[in-house]
Formats: C-alpha cells, sequence, structure tokens
C-alpha cells in the first residue's frame, strides 16, 4: 500500500503546533519566584500565590505584581490598595499550592488569623503574611495596567521585615508548577 504524502496544510498546521509549544516552554524557561500576596477588603483577609513579582524602581521603592483580572485579590486590590507580599523559604513550597484557588476557610479573631489551616499575622493594614518566610514587603499600590487577562499592579513599599537571610528562597524552578505562556 502507498503512504500519501502529508499535506502542505497539515505540515503547516505541525509547525504552528510545534511553534506554540516552543513558545510556551521558553515563556516558562523566565525565573520567578513563588510568594503569597496578602490583601484584606471588609474584614476578609485573602491570600493569593502570585509569580510575576519584580523591583522596578528604587526611588522610591516600586514593585509589580500581576494578578489575575477576575481575581479576589484583584477586587480587593482596587478597593484598599493595600497588600503584603510574603516571601518564601524552599521549604515552604507545600503553601503555595493552597492559595491558588480564591475561596479559603478563613479563622480570623483577635488574637488569630488562619487561612486554610494555616497561621498568619497581619500588617498594620490587616493584610495577611507568612511570620517565618524570608520576609514581607508592605506596600500601597500607585497605578494599574489592564490587559485582557490581568492587571499589573505597582505598588511602593511602605514598610518591610527580614525574617531569615540565611535560606534559600522559594521559585517556580522549586516545584512542578508552570504558568503563562
Amino acid at each position: 500500500m502507498e503512504q500519501s504524502e502529508p499535506s502542505k496544510e497539515t505540515s503547516r498546521d505541525q509547525e504552528e503546533l510545534t511553534y506554540l509549544r516552543d513558545q510556551r516552554r521558553l515563556l516558562w524557561s523566565l525565573p520567578t519566584g513563588l510568594y503569597l500576596l496578602g490583601t484584606n477588603y471588609d474584614k476578609a483577609p485573602h491570600l493569593m500565590t502570585t509569580s510575576w513579582v519584580s523591583q522596578v524602581a528604587t526611588s522610591p521603592k516600586i514593585l509589580m505584581f500581576s494578578v489575575e483580572a477576575s481575581s479576589k485579590t484583584a477586587r480587593n486590590l482596587d478597593h484598599t490598595k493595600t497588600f503584603a507580599l510574603s516571601i518564601l523559604k524552599t521549604a515552604q513550597r507545600s503553601l503555595i499550592r493552597r492559595y491558588v484557588k480564591g475561596d479559603q476557610v478563613v479563622n480570623f479573631t483577635e488574637d488569630l488569623l488562619e487561612i486554610e489551616g494555616n497561621t498568619f499575622s497581619l500588617t498594620s493594614n490587616f493584610d495577611p503574611f507568612v511570620p517565618d518566610g524570608v520576609g514581607m514587603i508592605e506596600g500601597k499600590i500607585q497605578s494599574k495596567v489592564t490587559f485582557e487577562s490581568h492587571f499589573v499592579f505597582f505598588g511602593e513599599v511602605t514598610n518591610m521585615a527580614l525574617f531569615d537571610s540565611e535560606c534559600d528562597v522559594l521559585s517556580m524552578a522549586d516545584t512542578k508548577m508552570n504558568y503563562g505562556g
């Protein structure tokens, strides 16, 4: 039986699929950290896993981070304009997956804040952060850029605390996760 040659259209489709796969892999290769972004609106502390964070200015100190446009975190940031970014240790990688989804079980009293069974501290603006991570950066939103899928927020650093400078910082490479592309 004689095999026919693949059509030019099939070949182009395969090239396009290969290009898209390679593009996704290349974008995934950009080094990114993994952080917990804490917000609080209407007495409802909330945490979200985020990976797209960078310092973009030194005077004043400005961080840039991206969150999904439809997320609870985006709504909280629009209302309060404050946040707490927790920088995590590689040993804390198990925290990351717990805060990917929007709905969270919160136990919030005067003396205790538990979200999804983990204990957190609060900033002066009541934004939650990990008290035993590498550190915490507190900030105030200065501006926002809107894209179809995400908002990019620019926040001025208002306070920070270094808890442990002798450990490795968690990054995407430390997990089997990938995002973007």
